[in-house]
């Protein structure tokens, strides 16, 4: 347990921040603790600040200013999970970890992206696996949410049709 003054910390405030990173003091006066101090590590203070937004979102009193501030914090929270899961995925997918990758992509689908990488990596994990009924899924995904709209159309029609032909070319056999 780290226990200090509370004249200790007004003094080494800055001090604290850095050394105790992502622990709590405890903080006392005349040797009684009196309450408690939280220094975020990184990744709880990301945490800490889109409950924050998420919390001024709620509430229906909000200032119209700050209630457009903590949906601009939330939505730029929600973009940058989007470009880490990709970038997470491409370096998967260099070290043929399919599974893997397709699990940091599935969860950006599941966030509601509209990235056009995040389907176009799906879409070549699914061709890699043969998974014809979840590449399509993708590409039905892709042509409804993402900005490449036509693109994914064409590609999910030349799909299909390549794949009736390889139908009829088996049966013919």
């Amino acid at each position: 347990m780290i226990q200090k003054d509370i004249r200790d910390i007004r003094t080494n405030l800055t001090k604290y921040i850095n050394k105790y990173n992502g622990r709590k003091i405890y903080i006392s006066k005349y040797n009684r603790i009196i309450g408690e101090l939280k220094f975020y590590s990184s990744k709880e203070k990301e945490v800490a600040k889109l409950d924050i937004a998420k919390e001024i979102v709620k509430d229906s009193d909000a200032d119209v200013e700050l209630t457009w501030l903590a949906k601009s914090i939330i939505q730029m929270d929600i973009n940058e999970i989007i470009k880490q899961n990709e970038i997470r995925a491409v370096a998967l997918l260099g070290m043929n970890e399919m599974g893997r990758a397709e699990n940091c992509l599935n969860e950006n689908l599941r966030i509601g992206t509209n990235s056009s990488l995040t389907y176009d990596l799906l879409i070549e994990i699914y061709s890699k696996k043969n998974d014809y009924q979840s590449l399509i899924k993708t590409l039905n995904n892709a042509v409804k949410y993402s900005d490449k709209k036509e693109i994914y159309r064409k590609f999910r029609k030349a799909l299909i049709f390549n794949k009736l032909m390889q139908d009829i070319d088996l049966s013919i056999r």
